[in-house]
């Protein structure tokens, strides 16, 4: 009201003024810059101008409408099956067969929505040859250098997003033969867990929690990051019907029936928390080649 928020810009040739309640600059220049020539200018800003008012972050709320898609199993088995295996084993059919089918429904969404990350990332382009050239290293060594692709793609994720770099990796068989020979990898302890589908095997550089993903090409690994706030987000996974178990039916074939159910949707939010790549060259017999070369 009434303020003037002109302020002049004198300099080495150049003369002007800049709107201190727009932000437009205006210059006048002495000698004309060349043709496309960049200009660059810098400055800091005076949160005391009362005038000019304040940063702030506005927080929008917005409804995403999706649609829910079933998933559904089956199982049945003859009486007599039933009967044999508690009387010899002492296991309950129906009991096993509902674990597994629940564990086999988790599997095969896990692997669909890591499809999604694959298929959705950002970053792309990324390539490591699993043969070595010619230099003076040993295959070990040489294999070491995947960290480098890694960590480059963990920084063009912390670019894209001037917040933020990977911290997982979920990769096919093929790139899991290497990640698990490399001397920085640390191995979690499986132990009797039943594995079945993508499944978290260790850690590398104590940096990457990795993941390996039968669902993937075997050559192919992303990357991303998993924050733990809302705001952090870049994939969501939207159940909408939890799991439903049927009930146990048995008719007068003596063949017992039970069903699985359950429905979600799901979003891609921010798609700059993942990059992908894969691996060429890959053989098994490569892999055992640790001879070293000696330097001269």
């Amino acid at each position: 009201a009434g303020v003037d928020t002109l302020t002049a810009i004198a300099g080495s040739g150049i003369t002007g003024s800049i709107d201190l309640a727009t932000g437009a600059i205006t210059l006048n220049a002495s000698t004309a810059p060349a043709a496309e020539a960049t200009i660059s200018v810098q400055y800091r800003y005076d949160m005391d101008q009362t005038t000019v008012g304040f940063s702030q972050v506005d927080l929008d709320l917005a409804s995403i409408s999706l649609e829910a898609f079933p998933r559904k199993l089956r199982a049945r088995w003859l009486l007599d099956a039933g009967f044999e295996l508690q009387k010899m084993k002492g296991i309950d059919a129906e009991s096993e067969l509902v674990t597994a089918m629940s564990n086999e429904i988790k599997f095969e969404i896990d692997g669909e929505l890591l499809k999604e990350l694959y298929a959705k990332a950002a970053w792309t382009g990324f390539t490591w040859d699993c043969k070595m050239p010619g230099n003076q290293l040993s295959y070990m060594e040489y294999k070491r250098t995947i960290i480098d692709l890694f960590t480059e793609m963990s920084n063009k994720i912390f670019m894209g997003t001037k917040r933020v770099g990977a911290n997982f990796i979920v990769a096919g068989v093929n790139v899991c033969n290497i990640i698990e020979t490399l001397p920085e990898f640390s191995g979690d302890s499986l132990g009797t867990k039943t594995i079945n589908g993508p499944h978290k095997i260790g850690r590398l550089s104590n940096k990457w929690d990795i993941y390996k993903n039968p669902f993937y090409n075997e050559n192919n690994f992303v990357m991303g990051y998993k924050g733990s706030s809302w705001l952090d987000a870049g994939f969501v996974y939207a159940p909408y019907m939890p799991l439903y178990a049927t009930p146990t039916q048995v008719l007068d074939d003596f063949i017992f029936r039970k069903g699985l159910a359950t429905s979600y949707g799901q979003v891609m939010i921010n798609n700059k928390l993942y990059a992908k790549g894969n691996i060429i060259n890959f053989t098994s017999s490569r892999m055992m080649n640790d001879a070293v070369t000696i330097k001269p």
